[in-house]
C-alpha cells in the first residue's frame, strides 16, 4: 500500500503521521512536497481468531 510518511509537521499533520487516503495523498503532495517522504506499507496482515479463513488439514 503506498502512503506518506510526514517528516516536518504541517496543517494537521504530526512528524511520524502516515497519510494512505488516496485523495489526501494527491492533494499534500501538490502543497506540502517537502514535508513528506513516500514509503510502501505492507498489505494488512491476515486475520487470526474466530474470524480468519480455515486452513485444510489433508491427512
Amino acid at each position: 500500500m503506498k502512503a506518506l510518511t510526514v517528516t516536518a509537521p504541517f496543517a494537521s499533520y504530526a512528524r511520524g503521521d502516515q497519510i494512505t487516503d488516496a485523495d489526501k495523498i494527491k492533494s499534500v503532495l501538490e502543497t506540502n512536497p517537502n514535508e513528506v517522504v513516500a514509503v510502501n506499507l505492507p498489505d494488512a496482515p491476515a486475520q487470526s481468531g474466530k474470524d480468519a479463513p480455515q486452513a485444510s488439514s489433508q491427512s
